[in-house]
């Protein structure tokens, strides 16, 4: 095992926090229109790299038009931490009656 090297260069850290590196895995998909359907070319676990794809796809003739991105959230965790954040301010709110009353 050598120390120097990253041993997992796609490994999520924390200098990566506000770049969109925490996202997940597959976080964006550039997509190519086939017919009426789009088909799925390649995942990016973040929206930086997705772009350079998308850039160096359109450079190599891709039509612009033909070419998307699509980010995928994750709903539930969002969902999850709004459910939290309205149980603990119920909480607060609770609390702060029972001290004033």
């Amino acid at each position: 095992m050598s120390f120097g090297a990253d041993p997992d260069p796609d490994a999520y850290t924390l200098d990566r926090v506000g770049r969109g590196g925490l996202r997940g895995r597959d976080a964006t998909t550039l997509e190519r229109r086939q017919g009426e359907t789009w088909v799925v070319v390649a995942r990016y676990p973040d929206a930086t790299s997705a772009a350079h794809a998308l850039d160096a796809a359109i450079a190599e003739g891709g039509s612009p038009t033909d070419l998307r991105l699509v980010t995928r959230g994750h709903p539930g965790v969002h969902r999850l931490l709004l459910i939290g954040a309205a149980v603990l301010a119920v909480i607060v709110a609770v609390s702060l009656w029972q001290i004033i009353a």
